[in-house]
């Protein structure tokens, strides 16, 4: 059985399989779309575009206003920006600053197209086999403060339900967004979207469920 899978901006899919002395592991089946890796890097500044962080981004707009010790400054801000992690990195117009998209990839946005954005998505195929027990797909707000390992646990308890609960994958993915938007609460002053996708493969019951819940 095969499974083709498209990803876009910076949503996730992961598949969690059970071995045969009954531990768990689990892969991501998905790369993220973000400025700062090589290959979308290389696409955006061939397009005109610049990617740095927000950090860079306020740095150099203070050297346009000030323009003093330029050369030395430039020294340091290039020493600094091997160190600035790829996925804190943003795209924009090449001597304005915008858009500042956290993204490479998305659909819509007319300003980052003239920059390198595309729509265009990574298509992969996998093989699955009896050890595969489920897929959990989600949007950057399930993602952004719920590990693995985390993400495991809490649908690992619905997934030995599903054979006296038709709704286990269900309340899986509900549970999850409950939990995802108490993480963003404590963390953050706003709530990213939070899409969840569970989904029990089949083999695991004999009438999976796949819910898709916003």
């Amino acid at each position: 059985m095969a499974m083709a899978q498209w990803e876009n901006r910076d949503s996730k899919a992961a598949l969690f399989s059970m071995k045969l002395d009954d531990t768990w592991t689990y892969k991501l089946l998905s790369v993220d779309h973000k400025p700062g890796y090589q290959g979308e890097m290389q696409r955006i500044i061939k397009a005109g575009g610049r990617v740095e962080s927000q950090e860079q981004k306020k740095y150099n707009t203070n050297q346009n206003q000030q323009n003093t010790n330029q050369n030395q400054q430039n020294t340091n801000q290039n020493q600094q920006n091997t160190k600035q992690k790829n996925n804190n990195m943003k795209m924009w117009l090449k001597n304005i600053q915008a858009p500042g998209l956290a993204i490479s990839r998305s659909f819509g946005d007319y300003l980052g197209s003239k920059i390198g954005l595309i729509a265009e998505p990574d298509i992969f195929q996998f093989n699955l086999n009896n050890y595969d027990k489920f897929i959990v797909m989600g949007s950057n707000g399930l993602w952004e403060f719920l590990n693995l390992d985390q993400i495991l646990n809490i649908v690992n308890e619905y997934y030995e339900q599903r054979y006296i609960n038709q709704l286990a994958a269900q309340q899986a993915a509900d549970y999850l967004i409950d939990l995802a938007q108490q993480k963003w609460v404590q963390n953050d002053s706003l709530i990213d979207d939070i899409t969840v996708i569970v989904v029990f493969l089949k083999g695991s019951q004999q009438n999976p469920i796949n819910n898709l819940v916003n």
